[in-house]
C-alpha cells in the first residue's frame, strides 16, 4: 500500500472515530489484513435506504428517513466540517427501530 492510500485510510479512521452522533453509525474499530483495511461498524438490520425505495413507504415514515438524513449531514458539517462525499440511497441505513444512519465507506483495500 503506497503512502497516499494509507495517509488516507488514517484520516478516515480518525473522522470515523470522531464522528459521534445518533445519526451517524458507530464505528467499533478496524484492522489490517495484508492489503485491506476492514472496518467494524454498527449493524443496521433494515439495509440501505435504496431497498425502500420502491417499497411504497409511507408519507410519514419518509419525512421521518428525511429529518434523520438532514441531521446527520448537518452534524458532519457544523460539527466535523466535513461534507458527505455521495448522496445516493446505498449510503443511508436504516436499522429497524427507526433509526437512519449513513456512512460512505465500509472497506477500503
Amino acid at each position: 500500500m503506497d503512502d497516499s492510500k494509507l495517509s488516507a485510510i488514517l484520516m478516515e479512521l480518525d473522522v470515523l472515530h470522531r464522528a459521534v452522533a445518533p445519526e451517524i453509525i458507530e464505528f467499533y474499530g478496524a484492522f489490517f489484513i495484508e492489503s485491506c483495511v476492514y472496518y467494524c461498524m454498527e449493524f443496521m438490520d433494515a439495509g440501505s435506504l435504496d431497498k425502500l425505495q420502491d417499497a411504497g413507504v409511507p408519507e410519514p415514515v419518509l419525512a421521518r428517513v428525511a429529518g434523520s438524513m438532514v441531521k446527520g449531514l448537518k452534524f458532519l458539517k457544523d460539527e466535523m466540517q466535513i461534507m458527505h462525499r455521495g448522496l445516493c440511497f446505498s449510503f443511508f441505513f436504516i436499522r429497524s427501530y427507526r433509526r437512519v444512519s449513513s456512512w460512505a465507506l465500509l472497506k477500503m483495500s
